[in-house]
């Protein structure tokens, strides 16, 4: 049983990459993948790259969780991982259903209601990445290093 917050965060992973293997499958043809707009330039990123993305950042906190030297606080890192892994699933399942219920590229009804739903996604992952910084943060000063 996974007992220590570096162990959820690699097992999500490992759930990302596998999703980024089938979502070739899995994912209508007519779904590019995430749009992102800057600059009068827009970016279009496949799908699988986004998992990609999103499994290497779970790695980074999975890696910074199993230094066993930061005396880090292991509740508030499972709060992280809760509050990520929501706002991932939520993420992944808005942005489905609203290629499901996007009639021509119009948004109403339905998908104006996943569009707020899925847009409610990434507030979450920035307070739980605010929570892992103020863990982080408490880690290193409680941290004691002798001479």
């Amino acid at each position: 049983m996974l007992s220590r917050p570096a162990e959820f965060f690699v097992v999500a992973a490992i759930g990302l990459l596998v999703f980024a293997l089938l979502s070739r499958f899995l994912v209508p043809s007519e779904v590019l993948g995430v749009s992102l707009g800057l600059h009068r330039m827009g970016y279009v990123f496949s799908l699988a790259s986004v998992c990609v993305f999103m499994a290497a950042f779970l790695c980074v906190f999975a890696a910074i969780y199993s230094f066993w030297i930061l005396p880090m606080n292991q509740k508030v890192a499972m709060w992280h991982f809760w509050l990520t892994a929501a706002g991932i699933a939520i993420f992944w399942f808005g942005l489905y259903l609203f290629f499901k219920y996007r009639p021509h590229g119009e948004l109403h009804g339905r998908a104006l209601a996943v569009t707020i739903g899925w847009l409610t996604s990434l507030p979450l992952l920035v307070v739980a990445q605010g929570i892992f910084l103020v863990n982080l943060i408490s880690g290193l000063r409680r941290l004691r290093i002798v001479p």
